[in-house]
């Protein structure tokens, strides 16, 4: 009994608060029926631990310096191809593009309009009709 006290008195010298508050509790405990499952839980457990690991995400050596290539054979797209995409300049307009190009837009955004306002009339008229023809057959 009188360790208990020395105890209690050398956790007090030594400003153990948190441990003189703590009391007799138990403070480990497991979840029910912790023991009923611990034997499959551990086998299962030490076999997903023996399962090799392998990287899903390894590529071949020079897999993406040979890609187009690769994609190209599979497609059958180069056997169709006269030319080679290098030797051809694939950012050119033609002559003259830029000088008609605002005139080009403004008409197209023209017509649209004239689409849209056309679709708006048609719309209109018919829920006029509607509620013409639902207020005379009252």
């Amino acid at each position: 009994m009188t360790d208990k006290f020395n105890i209690l008195d050398e956790l007090k010298e030594n400003g153990a608060v948190a441990l003189l508050n703590a009391n007799n509790r138990n403070y480990f405990s497991v979840p029910d029926n912790y023991f009923d499952d611990l034997a499959p839980n551990t086998l299962r457990h030490i076999f997903i631990k023996s399962l090799p690991v392998i990287n899903p995400f390894a590529v071949p050596s020079l897999y993406f310096e040979n890609l187009p290539d690769i994609i190209l054979d599979k497609t059958q797209v180069r056997k169709n191809l006269s030319f080679s995409i290098e030797e051809k300049n694939l950012y050119v307009v033609p002559d003259g593009y830029f000088n008609s190009l605002a005139e080009n837009i403004l008409k197209k955004r023209k017509r649209c309009l004239l689409q849209v306002s056309i679709y708006k009339i048609k719309i209109l008229h018919i829920a006029y009709r509607v509620f013409f023809l639902n207020t005379v057959n009252f």
